[in-house]
């Protein structure tokens, strides 16, 4: 007799109670026992046994009888196993010949169903990489266009402008890294990010590439892209610095837009305040209207 248990899971009440059945069925009253003592009664009555056959009894290795199960399952079993969906005309995949020579265990509905799951994430692991190569392959192609003298059309931040057009600009200067980042020249200074005076490469996401021929730009951006191309732009001496927001609002004109504020409520910012974090005063565009009381 061979007794293996599968799981990895202690012996719980179910197992002690059938072992109780073949070892000693009929001596204890089993009602009158609490089921955690299921455990206790029936390993002492396994013990006992063990000590009484210990001459008789034969032990192996796991690998060893998993072999010897294997070769009786080999003699025994055809290459397609009746099963319960055999006898209602369900088609079952029979066991296959492991690399041991041993026979394994037909694939189960849920092993066919892990193993599409898992080709079709290998596939589409794929595909997102030939997509990606692909994707930074034509920005790699965009990029070797920009050079300083290239018109640009900037895509402004939704936030900042409404239904924008593309604000357009002169490429004076590119970012050493290949992230493709460049500084453009408006029609108002040199573009900077907000709040910040500092050098600012606007990301290639946020420029798109123009055709000179199919624009027509205004005088003040032609001579500035001139200049650029003749050399004669000294980016260093250039003083007017603005942020694209400004520039697109004195280019296009209209009253000035500012972002949506904070959400706090009840007149009291609290430390996860937008605001607060920015170190910037609340303003009408918050949900207070500048009137909170422990921050403005």
């Amino acid at each position: 007799m061979l007794v293996r248990q599968k799981d990895g899971w202690n012996c719980g009440p179910i197992a002690c109670m059938k072992l109780w059945t073949m070892f000693a069925p009929g001596e204890v009253d089993v009602c009158s026992l609490h089921p955690q003592e299921y455990k206790r009664v029936v390993v002492a009555k396994f013990n006992a046994l063990v000590r009484t056959l210990m001459k008789e009894i034969t032990w192996s290795a796991e690998e060893n009888s998993e072999r010897r199960k294997c070769e009786l399952k080999k003699s025994s079993e055809q290459s397609v196993i009746v099963d319960t969906e055999t006898r209602s005309g369900t088609k079952t995949t029979g066991s296959s010949i492991g690399e041991d020579g041993g026979r394994q265990p037909p694939k189960t509905e849920t092993d066919v169903r892990n193993e599409a799951r898992r080709v079709a994430c290998i596939k589409r692991e794929r595909n997102q990489e030939i997509q990606a190569e692909k994707m930074v392959r034509m920005r790699n192609e965009t990029l070797q266009h920009v050079t300083p003298g290239t018109v640009v059309s900037m895509k402004m931040d939704p936030r900042d402008v409404k239904r924008a057009r593309g604000l357009l600009g002169i490429v004076c200067d590119r970012s050493g890294n290949r992230a493709g980042g460049v500084q453009v020249a408006t029609e108002e200074g040199i573009v900077t990010a907000d709040l910040k005076k500092r050098e600012y490469f606007i990301p290639s996401d946020r420029y798109a590439v123009q055709k000179v021929q199919d624009l027509a730009l205004p005088d003040k951006l032609e001579v500035v892209r001139q200049e650029i191309m003749n050399g004669l732009f000294d980016l260093g001496k250039q003083k007017q610095k603005v942020s694209m927001k400004t520039a697109y609002r004195l280019v296009e004109g209209g009253p000035p837009i500012e972002r949506k504020g904070c959400g706090c409520k009840g007149k009291k910012c609290t430390h996860f305040c937008g605001c607060v974090k920015a170190k910037k005063k609340c303003s009408l565009q918050c949900s207070c209207k500048g009137e909170c009381n422990n921050h403005n």
